[in-house]
């Protein structure tokens, strides 16, 4: 199923995209791409295919938890864009003076 420039125009619309030409005619191909690997797909003979009910993992492995050093504070300074005595400098909270 090959897309119109005008389909993808729509589409474009709906999504609040503003697309150049050469924008549009490269996600015209695109999207006739991928619909026409859908199709390709819906004619698989799937009948013997076991249904899934889910994919999710119902729970992550943890790990055990081992309490390791941090890193000292001196060192986390040294790191830091900018430090004020004793803590970070965060742009947007800090004004410089």
């Amino acid at each position: 199923m090959a897309l119109t420039k005008e389909l993808v125009t729509h589409v474009a619309r709906l999504a609040e995209l503003a697309l150049s030409e050469d924008e549009l005619t490269a996600m015209q191909a695109d999207l006739t791409a991928i619909l026409q690997h859908v199709d390709q797909l819906q004619t698989l003979d799937l009948g013997s295919a076991a249904a899934t009910t889910h994919l999710a993992v119902e729970r992550m492995p943890l790990r055990a938890h081992e309490p390791r050093p941090g890193i000292e504070h001196t060192a986390a300074r040294r790191a830091a864009p900018k430090a004020l005595e004793e803590g970070f400098a965060v742009p947007a909270f800090v004004e410089d003076k």
